[in-house]
Parts: C-alpha cells; sequence; structure tokens
C-alpha cells in the first residue's frame, strides 16, 4: 500500500485535548512500553452502524527489544464536540509494511483484534488533564510481541451518531502517526506528527514458553504459542497445508489431544508441543440459501477416513439434498462419505412454509420510480440512504417470508440484503435478518428496469395484531454511486420514512412495495385476476392466496389498442379504476375487463385547403364524425381511405370497426381569366387577384408549361398582362400548384 496525501477540503477538525506530561495510569502489571499523554489527540473514532464521511482512524506504532507477552493495554482520549458516548471500542494490532513506514492495511488482515462491548472502563482522567478520559482493558489471551518488530496499534471507538471520539497524544515514540480519512465514498491517508498515548503491559509474574512445532515439517502451522504469565490460559490452534489433515497433539511422546484447536490449558511451566500431520484432504460445507440452515462436517481429514457431514434446517425450510458441482450427491441430511480428495459439498434448503399466504400487500404501479436504500459496503458513505414503511396487521400472525420489488439507479448489482424490522425508525430494530445473497433477484415482468426479490425467513418473526410495525431493505453494494432503491407502490397509508446519512428519519409521501407472507391453515381464500380478452392488457398484481380480511390490491396495465373498462366479479362491476383495493372474504375470479380500441386518423390534402377534427382513438363500435373544415378559395371533394373514396359530405359519420386513416381532399376554386384586349399586335389578359395561389403559365404547344415571367399589373380589383409583340403560338392559363 502507498502512502497518499489527503485530497483537497478531506481535513476535519482534529481534537486537541488538554493532557498531563505524565505516565497514563498505575497498575500492578508490569510496564513493557509507554506513551504517557501531553499534547493534542486525533479523532479515531466511527459512525456505528454503517459507517459516514465523519469516520476517521489513528494507528501508532510500537517496537519492543524482547519477546514478551502483553495482556493489557490502556489509553487515554476525550470527546472533541462532547458527543454521543462510547458504545464500543476496538483494538486491532497491525504488522508493518516493508521498511516499517506505515500499518499493512491492505493486503493483510490485522494480527489481533479485540472488541470491547461498552467504554473499556471510562474514567475520568483528573481536572488538570482537561476534558479527557482513562481507559484499561485485559486482554482475553495475550498478544506475542516479537523482539525487535514493529507492530502498529489502532484503537477505535464507535459511536451511535456523529463520530468524534479522539485518542490523546502522547510522547515518547517516533513522533509519527498514520492517519485514514473518509471523503464520498473513498478513503485518504496521510501522516501526522505526534504520537498517541497508550500504555501496553504485561503481567508482574513468571513467564513461561508454551512452543509448538508441525510434524513434518511445513505439513500445517500452529497459532497461539508464544510466552504466557503464570496462571494465564493458552489455546494453540493447528491448520493443515493443503494436502494434509490433522491427527493429533502430542508433548514428550504421549498424545494429549485429537483436535486441532487445543483450548483451555493454564500455563505454569515451560511446554513443547507438536502438532501431527498426515496426507489427507480438505472437505468443505456452504448451505443454499444462507437462511436455510447450516452445516457440520467441513474440515481436513487422512484419506480413507470416514465423514458425516450434517445439514440442519431452520424452521422455515426444509432439507432438500447434498451436492457437489451441481450435482446431487445425497438426499440424507447425514450424508457419510470415506475421503480420498477435497470434496466441496453443498447442502440445498427449500421454503417448507405450509399453506403460503399473503397477509399483506403493497404493489407496484407502474412508473412509480425508485426510492434509494443502500449502503456502500464496508464502511458507508455520507448519502447513504434508507427507506422504511409501515405495516399494520388486523390478526396476530407469524411472519415467514417477505417479498419486495426494487432496482438499480446506479452502483454494482447488490451481493447482500439486510432486512430490519422495527417498532420505532428512531430505536434499534426488534429483529434483522441478513439474507446472505441478492434473494432471487429477478426482471419483474411488464416493468422493465424492475426486479423482484423474495427471502423465507430463516424464523418467523411474531406481528402482533394491532402494532405498527416499519421494514427496512438494506442493499449492500461495493460501487459508486450505491443507488440501489425500492420500488413505490399503492395501497398503503400514504407514508413512509426516509433517512440520508449523516441526518435522521423524516417521513416523506408514498408507499413501498413489498409483500408478506405467512402460514394460511385453513383461513385463507384464492383470488384469481384475469383480463378479458386475455390479450387486453397485463395483470401486475391481485392474484394470490390471502389470510381472510386482507387487503388485496389489484393492478392492471392495458395493452395498447385496449382502453380498461373496470373490475368484475359475478357480473357486478365492482371498480373502473386500473388500481383497486379491497378485503379478501373467500374465492374470488376477478376479471379485468378491457375494450379494443382504434385509431381514426385525419389529413387535409393539400394542408392549405382546409383543416379537420374528429380524429382520436375511439372504442369499438363508436360513433365517429370527422369535419372537414373548407378554407377560402377552396372547395371541398371528398373522403377517401387508402385512395377510395368513402363520402363526398364534409360531415363524415360512420361506426369504429377498425382503423381508419382518412384524407380530406380539397381543390382550389377556378379564377376567370378575361380577354380585355385583342389585336393583331397585341393581346392582353385580366382576372382578380382577390384569391391567392394562382400563377400565370404560358406554353407553346400546351404540353410545356412554364410560369410566366412577364410583366403583371394590378388596378383596383384587376390583375392584368400584356403580351406584345405577338409572335408564333403562345398559349396561356391560369395554374394553382
Amino acid at each position: 500500500m502507498k502512502t497518499v496525501t489527503l485530497k483537497k477540503h478531506v481535513f476535519k477538525n482534529l481534537l486537541v485535548l488538554t493532557l498531563l506530561a505524565l505516565s497514563l495510569f498505575t497498575s500492578h502489571a508490569a510496564v513493557v512500553y509507554d506513551q504517557p499523554g501531553g499534547g493534542a489527540g486525533w479523532q479515531s473514532s466511527w459512525w456505528t452502524p454503517n459507517g459516514s464521511d465523519y469516520d476517521q482512524y489513528t494507528w501508532d506504532n510500537f517496537s519492543i527489544s524482547s519477546n514478551v507477552p502483553i495482556t493489557e493495554i490502556k489509553w487515554r482520549g476525550g470527546y472533541y464536540y462532547g458527543g454521543t458516548p462510547v458504545a464500543s471500542f476496538t483494538i486491532s494490532i497491525y504488522s508493518s509494511i516493508a521498511g516499517n513506514s506505515q500499518p499493512n492495511i491492505a493486503t493483510a488482515p490485522a494480527l489481533a483484534t479485540y472488541t470491547i462491548n461498552g467504554n473499556a472502563s471510562q474514567t475520568p482522567a483528573g481536572a488538570a488533564a482537561g476534558v479527557s478520559y482513562d481507559y484499561d482493558y485485559v486482554l482475553p489471551t495475550p498478544f506475542q510481541v516479537t523482539a525487535g518488530t514493529v507492530y502498529w496499534i489502532q484503537i477505535e471507538a464507535a459511536q451511535a451518531g456523529i463520530p468524534d471520539w479522539a485518542i490523546g497524544a502522547g510522547s515518547g515514540g517516533d513522533a509519527r502517526v498514520f492517519r485514514q480519512y473518509a471523503y464520498v465514498g473513498e478513503k485518504y491517508y496521510s501522516y501526522a506528527p505526534g504520537d498517541a498515548a497508550f500504555t501496553l503491559l504485561t503481567a508482574d509474574t513468571a513467564i513461561y514458553s508454551v512452543a509448538a512445532s508441525a510434524n513434518p515439517v511445513a505439513s500445517g502451522t500452529i497459532a497461539g504459542a508464544g510466552l504466557f504469565p503464570t496462571g494465564m490460559t493458552a489455546s494453540l490452534v493447528a491448520t493443515p497445508a493443503t494436502n494434509f489433515a490433522f491427527v493429533n497433539w502430542m508433548e514428550n511422546g504421549a498424545v494429549i489431544g485429537s483436535l486441532p484447536n487445543l483450548s483451555g490449558f493454564v500455563v505454569t511451566s515451560n511446554r513443547t508441543l507438536v502438532a501431527n500431520f498426515a496426507v489427507g484432504s480438505a472437505i468443505s460445507t456452504t448451505v443454499f440459501p444462507t437462511g436455510g440452515g447450516s452445516a457440520t462436517g467441513a474440515g481436513s481429514y487422512t484419506n480413507g477416513a470416514s465423514v458425516t457431514v450434517t445439514a440442519t434446517t431452520n424452521t422455515n425450510y426444509k432439507f432438500v439434498n447434498w451436492t457437489e458441482n451441481g450435482a446431487q450427491v445425497s438426499t440424507s441430511q447425514n450424508y457419510t462419505f470415506t475421503v480420498t480428495t477435497n470434496r466441496a459439498l453443498v447442502a440445498n434448503f427449500a421454503s417448507s412454509v405450509p399453506n403460503p399466504a399473503i397477509v399483506f400487500s403493497q404493489p407496484q404501479p407502474p412508473g412509480f420510480g425508485l426510492i434509494p436504500s443502500s449502503y456502500l459496503y464496508p464502511d458507508g458513505i455520507d448519502g447513504d440512504g434508507y427507506a422504511y414503511d409501515n405495516f399494520t396487521l388486523p390478526t396476530t400472525q407469524n411472519i415467514s417470508q417477505i417479498n419486495w420489488i426494487g432496482g438499480y439507479q446506479g452502483g454494482d448489482a447488490v451481493f447482500d440484503f439486510i432486512i430490519s424490522i422495527y417498532t420505532n425508525v428512531y430505536n434499534a430494530p426488534v429483529a434483522t435478518y441478513d439474507v446472505g445473497g441478492n434473494a432471487n433477484e429477478t426482471p419483474v415482468g411488464g416493468y422493465s428496469g424492475y426486479l423482484s426479490y423474495s427471502f423465507t425467513l430463516p424464523n418467523s418473526f411474531h406481528a402482533v395484531a394491532g402494532t405498527t410495525y416499519w421494514v427496512q431493505i438494506e442493499g449492500q453494494q461495493t460501487a459508486l454511486p450505491n443507488r440501489w432503491g425500492m420500488a413505490y407502490a399503492a395501497g398503503g397509508d400514504g407514508i413512509f420514512y426516509y433517512k440520508a446519512t449523516p441526518g435522521g428519519a423524516s417521513p416523506a409521501a408514498g408507499d413501498l412495495a413489498f409483500t408478506l407472507i405467512t402460514s394460511a391453515g385453513t383461513n385463507s381464500s384464492t383470488i384469481n385476476a384475469v383480463a378479458q380478452p386475455a390479450g387486453g392488457g397485463l395483470i401486475m398484481s391481485g392474484s394470490g392466496t390471502y389470510i381472510n380480511g386482507t387487503k388485496a390490491t389489484a393492478i392492471v396495465y392495458p395493452s395498447p389498442g385496449y382502453l380498461f373498462a373496470g373490475w368484475s366479479t359475478n357480473g357486478v362491476t365492482m371498480s373502473t379504476n386500473t388500481t383497486a383495493s379491497f378485503t379478501v372474504t373467500t374465492n374470488t375470479t376477478l376479471f379485468a375487463i378491457f375494450n379494443p380500441t382504434f385509431a381514426v386518423s385525419l389529413t387535409a390534402l393539400p394542408a392549405a385547403g382546409g383543416s379537420v377534427t374528429g380524429a382520436g382513438t375511439y372504442l369499438a363500435l363508436t360513433s365517429v364524425n370527422a369535419v372537414a373544415h373548407t378554407n377560402a378559395g377552396y372547395n371541398f371533394v371528398n373522403w377517401t381511405d387508402a385512395g377510395v373514396p368513402v363520402s363526398t359530405a364534409t360531415n363524415y359519420n360512420f361506426t369504429v370497426a377498425g382503423t381508419r386513416t382518412l384524407v380530406a381532399n380539397f381543390a382550389p376554386i377556378p379564377v376567370p381569366l378575361t380577354l380585355t384586349n385583342s389585336s393583331g399586335t397585341n393581346l392582353s389578359f385580366s382576372w382578380n387577384p382577390a384569391t391567392t395561389g394562382w400563377v400565370l403559365q404560358e406554353s407553346p404547344d400546351l404540353i410545356a408549361w412554364t410560369n410566366s415571367t412577364r410583366t403583371l399589373t394590378t388596378n383596383g380589383n384587376q390583375r392584368s398582362v400584356t403580351v406584345l409583340p405577338l409572335t408564333g403560338n403562345n398559349f396561356f392559363r391560369l395554374y394553382h400548384p
């Protein structure tokens, strides 16, 4: 990982603490490394649970000259704004990149991570220390320091609000810390001058060595060995290398354990243990879908061993089979086989909800759009949006499945969904479900760009009658702009809540498209929504099995060439709206009635001859009047359809039985041409110029006509032309193009 300079405007306010220049604490343990408090500090906190652009992190390095087990960590810090209390701390220790200039956070995980629920015994540091606190944490297992190695420690606070906790500054280190900032979903890194205020301690007792090795060499790795103060508990973990399997633990030639995890032994003396491995194979197990259940039995086994893998179902699922590379290998939940090679087995589950029925539904009408509801994994970003919508059931139900509709306005594909259910959008959820995938993302028929999703809950959600709950469905994306969203819907109370980080939730107008399903037993009815005729329109929602008393919403979208007439059941029209809601009480066939329509197109020819009215789309067998309006200087001739005359009346009435393309034909009114002077050498013509558009043309043979270029004279209501001298044969006419 390379060091980069922070972009402009990335820096946020840093905490400045007034700290005493003294060691942080007193302790019965022995101090092995100390950077006592006494100066400025740096934010090292994040906004739980999803992160934000306000998040900042700080690392500082340490090195100890001898091998030593760290058993306790103490530090000093405080709040810049007096913000929300720390909910938890995470302490992580990292290795260095080559050259030890910064922590290796890009290519390797932390060497050790400790999560502290709560505020780590937060104690005021004293009036002379300003608004700062001391913290203390005893490690559950020692961190093994190798002499001369440079490590980096990060102490990170989680706050349920804009993060402002900062680790205090200390002294005695190399006077340089490493920092991370977030900005519009990107991470930026820089150095800052100073040292962080922390102290590392080890128990002030006798130290013993727990050594462990793999046999044969390079057949596996051992974790957990090192130095331990007397009386501490040690745990060793043996991990086989590829094509090896763990056999046993031995000490002084005696077998002391047969499991890879040798845990919970108290160290009272030096010990030397050997993890024995033999040629073997790796057996892995996964489950599909993630919420369907769990699987046990995975591990590395010696070839020839008999192994049983076991699939355990969750409440709303049933076991289907074990597959390998897509091929079924067993239908037994307990699958036993002899190990001969590496195997990757999948335990497949399916929904087992009996008599599933809809208990709540808000379907999506056409063209209602999307509202963003996604999270930029893994750290979040300012502007991440979350949408919540509510439901209230008239009877107590156990919700077993949630379906919803959404789509993309940007970003990459959602790789996981988190579903949370609240009784109050401002409080913590009462239930949360990790879908563990894309929830069977499938295009929605009839809705371009929209997708349907479905998730059977591992365990049903108990919804109490009359209680209002709020559902939040959050897509997880890894690329900007993370803009997966929920589809708007119909059938609810017209209000949902929306929250954009870092703001709070606030009400918005509309409903969101989701459906709740439960096991109906015998208290259900089936609604069958049918288009009549079949090609008249698309039924978007309404069909299905419902709990009796549930409100159903039927939505229809007419096909081109049809108009929706209404919803009908048992010959009675119940609604003429394309979206209709009703209470389900019995099995019902609901007909969506459509009437065919035909387009009537009207055109005036020529356009200057007049205008037409009456064009439009009409139901079949409708009586239509096509009316031609004549302009001055023209006469109406007739109506034609595809060149065939159909009427000579300006008001043409007909019954629509198909598409019609009618033309109103007009002709110019002829203008009299008067010979006003005729002699052997001169010829004069005159005509009334009031009717426009007429052109004088001449021809030598009555065949080839051209526009005359002779001078025209206008006098009152007469326009005239004089031809002189008269030579040869010349013919003249008035022509209207």
